[in-house]
């Protein structure tokens, strides 16, 4: 018990040097998906998302980020939209005073019906640029790859990559 209180005083110390901030944002992507001699490949996927963020700066280069949100994604083909919770941790290094790299982990939890083909969660990894047009405003673009395999089948596959863009309000 000591220590969870010992972590809690540790955040709420540091929540007084992060900033917190709303985002939204614009997927594109692909779904592969195999299993025995086959291979279906999902065409073009897009997503929408609105959430929180936290920033909170380590140092005058570096920024840790922390994200939530809740996207749909729109499928073009047969597929049925869907949609899903996502919780980021990114790391953000400044190369220029505008400029910044990013990378990090992702985790999206699928708000759909269980059913016995597809996990409800995976992981991700991202990397990205980021622009600060000015210092409440921050807009980026990424990639992220589907880490974990989402077929519940032995023998199957099931993973994600996408591309996207969002925008960034600071308060």
């Amino acid at each position: 018990m000591k220590k969870v209180i010992c972590l809690l005083i540790i955040l709420i110390s540091y929540s007084s040097y992060g900033q917190i901030g709303v985002s939204v944002g614009y997927g594109a992507g692909f779904a592969n998906a195999s299993g025995g001699n086959e291979s279906i490949n999902t065409g073009l996927v897009s997503s929408l998302s609105v959430g929180a963020v936290y920033s909170m700066e380590m140092t005058d280069k570096l920024n840790f980020e922390l994200g939530a949100s809740i996207g749909s994604t729109l499928f073009e083909d047969e597929y049925d939209n869907s949609s899903s919770l996502e919780a980021s941790a990114l790391v953000k290094w400044y190369v220029a005073e505008e400029f910044s790299l990013k990378g990090g982990f992702g985790f999206g939890l699928s708000l759909e019906e269980k059913n016995d083909e597809v996990k409800k969660g995976s992981l991700a990894v991202s990397l990205g640029v980021g622009w600060d047009i000015t210092e409440k405003i921050v807009l980026s673009t990424g990639y992220a790859h589907q880490l974990t395999n989402s077929a519940k089948q032995d023998g199957d596959s099931i993973k994600g990559y996408a591309i996207g863009i969002g925008l960034q309000y600071f308060f």
